[in-house]
């Protein structure tokens, strides 16, 4: 038996409550991917165990993913015959392991979903939960009158399904290969390991081109926010060109103010000047309280509060003269 798959029946039977699907949910969650109901158990795990070895055979270790991979797992819709226009989304989800199972295929990761299929058949509620209902059980229901009643529901269809699909996020290839009534027990591993391995080129060319295209749309990435770079740089410019401007209209409005008082001042001190020698220093005291509340008089006092652009924000790019000279043009 392959490592992944011995000694794993124990862990999928360990599972919290079958719904109504019938589908196992183990506790455990590092297991490979296989999705099964609990009749289907030994056969899922053999075709996985036969799928795995045919690969290693080719010389292509299977694995399951760390927990920190960037491998992606295909979302998949489990339907044996999905209905045209039906929208797959089933409430719960369907349980999923929390690592992929892969193939390393050279320069490409492969990832690998062994599930049974489901199928929509007629359930018929019996006491607290559904079966499938049967002309038999039909007439039962009907002669203990008991209240029952009939819906339709996706079941394990006892097939399965085997995905191949690439891990990359950035690749879109799947593959599938699934049984039917008619061809039950159809699905070959070394078959299915073949095919998946002649896909190891295309799949190649198409990592190439996924690489490529994120590299051209990284760089366009990295222009743009070069642009806004720029263009906030610019902006920042012209913002401290103005917030500089406004303090220094606020300076010169403020030391206009002061030349106003000062005249006062001035006018008042001669005049203070004709009084007499009690009234004289009585009012000269008070024009040099005044002036003590008025404050510096200097005006280079007041472009000590004042700041250039330059010291507002420093340019990243170019300066504020070649900005003043674009904003001329």
């Amino acid at each position: 038996m392959h490592p992944l798959v011995r000694g794993r029946k124990a862990d999928f039977l360990n599972t919290r409550p079958t719904k109504d699907d019938g589908f196992l949910r183990p506790f455990k969650r590092a297991l490979p991917d296989i999705q099964a109901s609990s009749d289907t158990l030994d056969r899922a795990l053999l075709l996985a165990n036969a799928l795995y070895t045919a690969f290693e055979d080719a010389g292509h270790r299977v694995t399951l993913s760390g927990l920190n991979s960037a491998a992606r797992r295909l979302r998949i819709d489990p339907r044996e015959a999905p209905m045209k226009g039906d929208r797959y989304d089933p409430y719960p989800q369907p349980w999923r392991p929390d690592r992929l199972t892969l193939v390393e295929a050279g320069a490409v990761t492969i990832g690998l979903i062994v599930l049974e299929m489901t199928e929509r058949v007629k359930m018929r509620h019996v006491k607290d939960g559904y079966v499938r209902d049967s002309p038999e059980l039909a007439a039962r229901v009907e002669r203990s009158r008991a209240y029952s009643w009939t819906t339709l529901k996706d079941v394990p269809s006892g097939r399965f399904r085997i995905v191949a699909y690439a891990a990359d996020p950035a690749v879109e290839w799947s593959q599938s290969w699934q049984e039917s009534e008619k061809q039950p027990d159809s699905l070959t591993a070394a078959s299915i390991a073949k095919a998946v391995l002649l896909q190891q080129g295309r799949l190649t060319e198409m990592a190439r081109e996924a690489a490529r295209q994120a590299g051209i749309r990284h760089r366009a990435w990295l222009e743009e926010q070069e642009k806004w770079r720029r263009q906030e740089d610019e902006r920042q410019i012209a913002k401290s060109r103005e917030e500089s401007l406004a303090t220094l209209h606020n300076a010169i409005q403020r030391w206009a103010r002061v030349m106003e008082m000062e005249q006062f001042f001035s006018q008042a001190t001669q005049r203070a000047m004709g009084l007499a020698d009690d009234s004289k220093h009585k009012m000269l005291e008070r024009l040099r309280l005044a002036r003590d509340m008025i404050g510096s008089q200097n005006p280079l006092d007041f472009l000590e509060d004042w700041k250039a652009p330059t010291e507002l924000y420093r340019p990243r790019y170019g300066g504020f003269s070649d900005t003043e000279t674009h904003q001329t043009s």
